[in-house]
């Protein structure tokens, strides 16, 4: 943060103050600037509260971070296929694949299909299909995390996660990743009463709806507004 940044840079040859600097960063600084050159860590070390501090900028939720430091610590890219694998194993029931029952093979098809729209999401795609095994990093499990977390219901499980993510990925008015001037390009020849809903590109986690209005004058030229909407990802709280 600009804050963190000014404690450390801004010190010009004094101590930097660790109690505004993000809590594992604050105490990294501490630690290299014990007065025994004894106490203070080695590369080692430092490297891996760094690997810690990364994890911990690029991904908000609670149990987010504690997925990827558990599963893939000083890694920033994992594939697929492995994060498919283990999300299956440590949130989702797996006996959906050894019970050949119709409610488990209907339940595996449909966390199939929700998986395969996590996938998309993680790639800034609508849906991706079978494919390639792409690799998704620790920054893009944030980002969506951002806009549909909790990873995590009460029950330590993810399928509310899951169904909150397909619930706007799979519908048409949901855009993903869209800047402002492409908003205005998609709506421009729509009529009054067409909206789109898209990723805020001011605040990360809120979303945003672009929707077309006539205009105030009475012409038939169309006017486009943008209303931001408010998103506690960690409440899964909306406010418009």
């Amino acid at each position: 943060t600009r804050k963190a940044v000014g404690a450390i840079v801004g010190a010009q040859g004094k101590r930097p103050d660790a109690s505004v600097l993000p809590m594992n960063v604050g105490r990294l600084v501490k630690a290299c600037l014990a007065p025994s050159p004894q106490k203070r860590p080695n590369m080692r070390q430092i490297l891996k509260v760094i690997d810690v501090i990364l994890i911990d900028t690029a991904i908000a939720d609670p149990n987010g971070k504690k997925f990827w430091r558990r599963h893939f610590f000083q890694r920033d890219h994992v594939t697929w296929r492995e994060l498919e694998t283990t999300l299956w194993q440590c949130y989702l029931p797996t006996y959906v694949f050894t019970e050949g029952n119709k409610s488990s093979t209907a339940l595996k098809q449909d966390l199939v299909k929700r998986m395969s729209y996590l996938r998309g999401a993680l790639l800034h795609m609508r849906f991706a299909p079978e494919g390639q095994d792409d690799f998704i990093s620790m920054e893009s499990l944030g980002f969506v995390l951002n806009y549909f977390g909790p990873l995590l219901d009460a029950r330590g499980q993810m399928y509310s996660f899951l169904k909150r993510l397909h619930d706007s990925c799979s519908q048409n008015w949901f855009f993903g990743k869209l800047d402002t001037p492409a908003a205005c390009l998609l709506l421009r020849e729509s009529k009054p009463g067409s909206f789109l809903v898209r990723y805020s590109t001011s605040t990360p986690g809120y979303f945003t709806i672009s929707f077309c209005t006539g205009s105030h004058e009475g012409s038939s030229k169309l006017a486009i507004h943008h209303q931001r909407i408010k998103h506690n990802p960690l409440e899964d709280l909306f406010v418009i």
